[in-house]
């Protein structure tokens, strides 16, 4: 469960502050103290009950309750009871403004509902109070981070560990700031010294993951590694998982089928999974959402979702054991996890089992190194049959691409492409700027170079950060493109009607687009992409070649190069492609969900035969590795 700083007061220094009667404020301080350790043991009512009657005891005696309340809001926050958490902090504010702890707390509350701007506001107050407290630096550092101000984050963290450079959070914190900058040799080593000081931590871990898969630089066999040494985390620290399920082993029935995910709501993540979710075969399939959204980021999408399934169950907040009772009363035939190595993630439970068969798709394009998913839902570009993987699940290659888009249907019209009114080509770019490196900026460079007077556009909302625009813009100098060939963008129109001044989308290595390919190819812009050597590599090439669009994949740099500077000579191409595109996208499976939907259910029937059959895979890569290990002891 992801926690939030906040001023614990269970230091031993005395909190409440009465005047007076001396023997009262030794019985009152006892009390306090009773109801923070109860609040520790988990007798949350008992604890409740105590302040309650300090509160109404100090009220009536027209006493100072302000560190009382704060206290009381502190409990209340870790009860994730936040509206009643942020009356009480409030309370105790209108006793005593100047007070730290309530000012922190409520930063925390306001973090926990996703309302950021009053949570940097809240922490400010506090460091105007104290300009070093460490949880008032974290609360805004992490609230800077949530609206996407990385260089201002940055900072905030570093300012942080000069005051506490153990702190760990800001490490970890500081660490995702530079997978957000695009700088992923220096996020991995961050993440790998909080790992240092706090082994513990399945988030951690995670992050670094997740940061990897941005690095050009490291090796897919290092990946791996990484992601299977948090598989034997779960082994070491997690029960160990259930191997019996009372399933019947038939398939002359419906399947129960569960996603779990924390993106159930308007996330791009559900752009490619909702119409798979709610438009299931109702005689085939019973439909699961199994939902760690943090009740506060619930919103239309999440109702529309709601309705649109069976059951939908929330676990967001509760431990692991009790989620796992809660998802093993519903016997599940098979859990689809769509969040992987993400902030929200659960592969804990994964790894204890939650149905006889587990798989991963969708909102992580990589292994999960954990020994119990069962499968990783792909497609023969994204694993392609005798090529060496590089995944603990066994990879269940789809019939076509692994994914299906759905596009907004307030995209706007598509127009002649802008070369027509410009007189020359404008090449463009998208996609966060965290998947822009040097490596990929030199390839650009390079088009632009055999390509007259053509520009690059390059646009994407954290661009309004100084330090991210500076990055990029530093690294077009450095290959040689000058200032007056590039155009970087943070505002302005929407965001998909900028297609309209591009006529060739460029997509990033190693870490491809989607929602970014899907969208430029909605609004008839051609994506020139790399099939490389990894997931994240391939994704851009899966959903071109499923696209009928295999001519824009390019085998190598030379390549890519070669097909871009190609397109930019062919006028007539372009128009046709422009025109055409949206009637032809809607006749493939990667936008066609009649035609997506049956392969992935075939696929599930499949998985669960297996099952029946006794036929589970084995994960070779984590026997393989295990074998080598029993030999070199």
């Amino acid at each position: 469960m992801k926690r939030y700083p906040f001023h614990n007061p269970r230091a031993s220094r005395k909190i409440l502050r009465i005047d007076g009667d001396a023997y009262f404020g030794k019985i009152a301080e006892e009390r306090f103290q009773l109801a923070k350790r109860l609040h520790g043991e988990g007798e949350n009512e008992k604890a409740e009950a105590i302040f309650k009657e300090l509160i109404g005891t100090f009220r009536r005696l027209r006493l100072n309750a302000s560190h009382l309340l704060a206290t009381y809001g502190w409990l209340l926050m870790n009860l994730r009871r936040l509206d009643e958490a942020e009356r009480i902090l409030r309370l105790s504010l209108d006793a005593e403004p100047g007070l730290l702890e309530a000012h922190v707390n409520l930063a925390a509350v306001y973090r926990l509902t996703n309302r950021d701007h009053l949570a940097a506001e809240e922490a400010k107050k506090a460091l105007a109070i104290s300009n070093a407290d460490p949880k008032a630096l974290l609360n805004l550092a992490n609230a800077q981070a949530a609206m996407k101000q990385h260089a201002l984050a940055a900072q905030t963290f570093l300012l942080l560990l000069s005051v506490d450079p153990r702190n760990v959070e800001a490490i970890k914190g500081l660490a995702g700031d530079y997978v957000a900058l695009g700088d992923p040799w220096v996020s991995t080593p961050l993440y790998k010294r909080a790992m240092e000081l706090d082994s513990e931590s399945w988030g951690v871990r995670s992050g670094m993951l997740f940061g990897m898969q941005y690095d050009p630089t490291i090796a897919n066999e290092e990946v791996l590694e990484e992601h299977l040494l948090y598989g034997d985390e779960c082994r070491r620290r997690c029960p160990p998982p259930q191997t019996e399920f009372a399933n019947s082993r038939s398939l002359d029935r419906k399947l129960k089928i569960g996603y779990l995910s924390a993106d159930f709501g308007q996330h791009v993540v559900m752009s490619f999974v909702e119409n798979v979710i709610t438009g299931h075969d109702r005689d085939r399939f019973e439909v699961y959402c199994l939902s760690n959204l943090p009740k506060a980021r619930a919103d239309a999408g999440t109702e529309r979702i709601r309705a649109g399934v069976d059951h939908f169950l929330e676990l967001d907040g509760v431990y692991d054991d009790q989620a796992l009772d809660m998802i093993r009363e519903q016997e599940l035939d098979i859990v689809i996890d769509l969040m992987g190595h993400t902030s929200a993630s659960r592969l804990t439970m994964m790894h204890r089992r939650m149905a006889p068969v587990q798989a991963v798709w969708c909102g992580y394009s990589g292994t999960t190194g954990v020994d119990n998913v069962d499968f990783l839902i792909a497609d023969r570009l994204i694993a392609p049959p005798g090529q060496k993987a590089f995944f603990s699940e066994e990879a269940v290659q789809l019939p076509t691409a692994f994914l299906c888009f759905s596009p907004n249907p307030h995209m706007p019209p598509v127009q002649p492409p802008p070369f027509e009114k410009n007189g020359y080509i404008t090449f463009g770019c998208l996609n966060n700027p965290s998947k822009i490196n040097q490596y990929v900026i030199n390839w650009w460079a390079k088009i632009l170079e055999q390509v007259p007077d053509s520009k690059l556009m390059l646009r994407y909302h954290i661009y309004s950060d100084p330090l991210v625009y500076e990055r990029v813009a530093m690294m077009l100098r450095r290959a040689g493109i000058p200032d007056e060939r590039f155009k970087i963008y943070s505002g302005g129109a929407s965001i998909t009607e900028t297609y309209h001044r591009i006529d060739i989308a460029l997509d990033p290595f190693p870490y491809n687009g989607t929602t970014t390919t899907c969208e430029a190819l909605w609004m008839g812009v051609p994506v020139v992409a790399l099939y490389g050597d990894r997931f994240v590599a391939r994704v851009s090439a899966s959903l071109l070649t499923f696209s009928g669009l295999g001519g824009l994949v390019a085998a190598n740099p030379p390549d890519y190069i070669q097909r871009a500077v190609h397109l930019a000579s062919q006028p007539e191409e372009l128009r046709r492609i422009r025109m055409n595109m949206r009637s032809h996208l809607v006749t493939t499976p990667v936008f066609n969900y009649g035609l997506f939907i049956p392969g992935v259910e075939n696929a599930y029937v499949e998985m669960f035969s297996r099952w029946c059959n006794g036929t589970m895979p084995e994960q070779s890569y984590i026997a393989e590795r295990a074998a080598r290990q029993c030999q070199v002891a």
